[in-house]
């Protein structure tokens, strides 16, 4: 079994306080590190067997980035969304290939939108974007800020946002 998640260091400066973690019975708490002299992060899921591990973590300019974290390549920077400030992964599948979360688009908190990022292609993709040019037409006049899980296959994908009526609900979206 493998469990996620974060603590608290110790840090006295609480901005430097919170890593993330991977435990096992056989390792105990292993502490997953910070990029790019970064201050903190968050492990926020684990696909199937916990070889690679999903969250945020703050970068040196203060900014939360998703990455992913994988026992042989460490700790990697997913990015943003169209250069965004911020994002942050929460779910990733069974293989560990598809990763889903939210990030930013502007610098502005209203700007947020659910992500997915693939080994295949190696970046952020916003997930309605996805939908419309695979001919989904039942996302328009949505936006779809969150992706909190996706499936062991990584083919569905589900979250929150915006409904045309400007009401927050929840989604589910099948990629074609």
């Amino acid at each position: 079994m493998v469990v996620v998640g974060w603590f608290s260091n110790g840090h006295p400066d609480s901005r430097q306080d919170t890593q993330a973690f991977r435990w096992t019975d056989a390792t105990g708490r292993q502490d997953l590190g910070n990029l790019n002299q970064g201050s903190e992060s968050i492990a926020e899921g684990t696909n199937r067997d916990g070889s690679v591990i999903v969250g945020q973590v703050k970068n040196r300019e203060g900014f939360w980035h998703a990455f992913r974290w994988t026992r042989g390549g460490g700790m990697v920077d997913l990015g943003t969304l169209r250069n965004g400030a911020l994002s942050a992964a929460s779910a990733v599948s069974a293989d560990g290939s598809v990763i889903v979360g939210r990030s930013l688009i502007t610098s502005f908190t209203g700007s947020e939108r659910a992500f997915r990022w693939t080994t295949g292609t190696g970046k952020m993709e916003d997930v309605q974007r996805l939908l419309i040019d695979r001919g989904v037409t039942a996302v328009q006049g949505w936006i779809l800020t969150t992706a909190v899980d996706v499936s062991a296959d990584g083919k569905v994908i589900v979250g929150w946002g915006l409904n045309p009526d400007r009401r927050f609900e929840a989604w589910r979206a099948v990629l074609p």
